[in-house]
């Protein structure tokens, strides 16, 4: 009878008694969501969300004083990314050689000294396992043939390892085509199942490879396709998928599908680290000097050149298109922006962090339909992944659909029965649709389920949030008869059985928000002496303090970001209750925006119960 929706039909644990279920068995794929390893748990997966996405700027009091020096190292990786993408010319040699050696297999890794105009100054075999001098030295011309950029500078020494497993054309071999080359697609697909149920690793997969090559069963785009996708389901970790991609790059259209279907089944930065490192992807760019030169150039116009400059040699690197995508809406360039949003949906690398800038994107664009569609791609390959309910439940609230949030939080409490944070999420979406009475119902039984006295854990943010709520509705009262009305829930939901003198709470919406909080008593003699407020109630959008004993003098609250991306604005509210429950209780309330410019702000209580915005000196900045 107190709320819209039956919370006990959800099987919440606390008041369902339905088994758990392991979100990664029942997911189509079997794999869970696009980057999560299978057999993990729900709750391993709640706490196991995907990040493959990282910002490269450093914040810039972390940075040393003083202009700008050389290039950050961007000389070295275009040289490096010239070697990377010229792999045609040594395969080909790869090729020719195994009309006479076809068991032909190996590495050779060379090293070339680039000259500043882009001249091959010398090049040379650093090693090499095909013990082939022909092919050796077939390869080395062929790199002396590439084009190399200047690199305005000195010369730069690049290595890069060629690695040559499978030949994709079989020159002038005779073939013998099989009965399964005669086959249905489908009926071949048995077939191959077959062949590959007794491949352990990399090396028999690839055979397998080989085995359907020679006999005329990949005649087609598709049913290469087909045996890829194959492979590299049945293979055992990333490493595997790693040599598969090694050895089988050579064909562009193989190289495009391999390399998407790598990424996609990374799901970590270190993941993203060695897979690069292994495809010979990874460059060593200085990013301190990328740095200094963003916080050097605050116009948006020089920003995004230093930003087309960097891409010119890390075309695929996130954080610098998410960067463009910003800068490009800033500068109005929004035909070339939404080509940016295009591509990075669909880019393979794209983590919950990403879709969620994309999505945000579409939305000042005006097109919810389009949000609401990559947000949406974080569940529809797997509808039962805890973590990708959750995020976009966090979403939808954070954007003013709290009905559809609330929808996904249902879900989520049937993924995750017993989990604590699937009521906080569901009574925050229920007061953001108006039903405060049912948020502060499900609160009062999370505060409940605590002994008195214990202030940690899920109880103790059901207790914050009732708090803040409470607040908000009186200090929304328009007449004495609604003040005392909350007044009297104050007192029936129980917060106020040992109330502070003062209470601080910031909260805020977005889930990708994580302000910090810090407290500076009066009682300190250093001005810039702050006490942290514990950060775990962070995944709830709440930061809260209690001050038992208010001293005489000014209480400074201090509100900062970290700008590790400087990509959005941080939305958020302090709200102070002094002497809560109190015939003198004073409610303050403080709209909190940190921007990509103003990080740090500052709040003062003073005797008087004002709270006022301070200045914050630069050293604290």
């Amino acid at each position: 009878p107190f709320f819209d929706h039956d919370p006990s039909a959800f099987a919440w644990g606390l008041g369902g008694g339905a088994p758990a279920v392991r979100a990664i068995d029942l997911s189509p794929d079997g794999q869970g969501w696009r980057r999560r390893g299978a057999g993990a748990t729900p709750a391993e997966a709640a706490a196991a969300p995907e990040s493959t996405w990282q910002s490269h700027l450093l914040s810039s009091d972390a940075l040393a004083s003083g202009p700008a020096a050389g290039d950050g190292g961007l000389g070295l990786a275009a040289a490096q990314r010239a070697l990377a993408l010229g792999e045609r010319g040594p395969r080909q040699c790869y090729e020719r050689r195994t009309l006479v050696r076809p068991d032909l297999r190996g590495e050779v890794t060379v090293q070339v000294v680039v000259d500043g105009d882009g001249t091959v100054r010398d090049a040379g075999v650093r090693g090499s396992s095909l013990a082939d001098p022909d092919t050796e030295a077939c390869v080395l011309t062929e790199v002396r043939g590439l084009r190399f950029p200047s690199t305005a500078g000195a010369a730069v020494t690049v290595s890069h390892r060629f690695v040559f497993e499978v030949s994709e054309r079989a020159l002038g071999s005779r073939r013998t085509c099989s009965e399964a080359s005669r086959l249905a697609l489908e009926q071949r697909r048995t077939v191959w199942a077959e062949r590959l149920d007794g491949a352990g690793g990399a090396s028999a997969l690839l055979e397998v490879w080989r085995q359907a090559r020679a006999q005329c069963e990949l005649s087609s785009w598709g049913a290469r396709r087909v045996l890829l996708d194959m492979m590299i389901a049945r293979s055992p970790d990333l490493g595997s998928r790693v040599a598969l991609y090694r050895a089988l790059a050579a064909d562009p259209a193989t190289e495009a599908h391999l390399r998407r279907a790598v990424f996609a089944r990374v799901r970590s930065l270190e993941d993203v680290a060695y897979v690069k490192q292994q495809l010979g992807l990874a460059v060593a760019l200085d990013w301190s000097f990328f740095s200094r030169m963003w916080w050097q150039s605050p116009a948006p116009t020089a920003r995004l050149a230093l930003v087309r400059r960097w891409l010119e040699v890390l075309p695929d690197d996130l954080d610098l298109r998410l960067r463009l995508l910003a800068l490009l809406e800033e500068t109005s360039a929004f035909p070339e922006a939404r080509r940016v949003a295009r591509a990075l949906r669909a880019e393979p690398l794209a983590d919950a962090a990403v879709r969620t800038a994309v999505g945000e994107f579409w939305l000042r664009q005006g097109d919810e339909g389009e949000a609401r569609r990559v947000w949406s791609e974080l569940v529809e390959h797997a509808p039962l992944d805890p973590w990708a309910r959750r995020r976009l439940g966090d979403l939808y609230r954070a954007h003013g659909w709290p009905d559809d949030a609330y929808r996904e939080y249902q879900t989520l409490a049937r993924l995750l029965p017993g989990d604590a944070g699937v009521w906080l999420r569901l009574a925050r979406a229920a007061a953001g649709a108006g039903r405060i009475d049912e948020a502060l119902r499900l609160e009062q039984q999370l505060s409940e389920s605590t002994e008195d006295g214990i202030d940690e854990g899920a109880a103790a943010f059901a207790r914050g949030w009732t708090m803040v709520r409470l607040a908000r509705l009186e200090r929304a009262a328009e007449d004495d008869a609604m003040r005392s009305a909350v007044r009297r829930r104050w007192r029936e939901t129980g917060v106020l059985r040992s109330p502070p003198e003062v209470f601080a709470a910031l909260t805020w919406e977005h889930p990708e928000d994580a302000p910090r909080f810090r407290v500076h008593h009066p009682g300190i003699e250093d001005p810039e002496s702050f006490e942290q407020v514990p950060g775990e109630g962070v995944e709830h959008g709440l930061l809260a303090v209690r001050i038992t004993e208010r001293e005489a003098g000014d209480l400074i609250f201090e509100v900062r970001r970290d700008d590790r991306d400087g990509l959005r604005d941080l939305s958020a509210e302090l709200l102070v209750v002094v002497r809560p429950g109190g015939a003198s209780q004073q409610i303050l309330r403080q709209p909190v925006v940190l921007t990509r410019t103003a990080r740090v702000l500052r709040y003062r209580l003073g005797a008087d119960d004002a709270l006022v915005s301070v200045p914050v000196p630069p050293t604290a900045l």
